[in-house]
């Protein structure tokens, strides 16, 4: 990764850092940090899929708290962080979902829960 950019060595994909947010999500009153990423189709007309990590740190080193979360639009929200997937019913053209999956995902037990 280059610039917050990476592209496959065949061109097809790529990754790319779409947003970094702080905010206490654990409770314990230090601000996590949310890395988020888009994996896309190059020259696709694919949604990308995002793909946030929570990281804390202990001293001067970043920890990775449980695994990545998959949900587009992540946002901190108090204490959870929201996200908001397109959905598509049989009848939406590609371009149009008609409807979203919300999560609201909190940290439990070293894992993300959504609800």
């Amino acid at each position: 990764m280059k610039d917050g950019d990476w592209t496959s060595s065949d061109g097809a994909n790529g990754v790319r850092v779409s947003d970094v947010q702080y905010g206490d999500l654990t409770g314990d009153g230090g601000e996590e940090a949310v890395v988020s990423f888009e994996c896309y189709a190059v020259g696709g007309n694919a949604y990308p899929i995002v793909v946030s990590l929570v990281f804390t740190s202990e001293g001067d080193e970043p920890v990775l708290l449980g695994a990545a979360i998959t949900g587009a639009s992540p946002t901190i929200d108090g204490d959870s962080l929201r996200t908001s997937d397109p959905v598509w019913t049989p009848d939406d053209p590609r371009c149009c979902p008609s409807g979203t999956d919300e999560k609201s995902w909190r940290y439990h037990d070293g894992t993300w829960v959504p609800s």
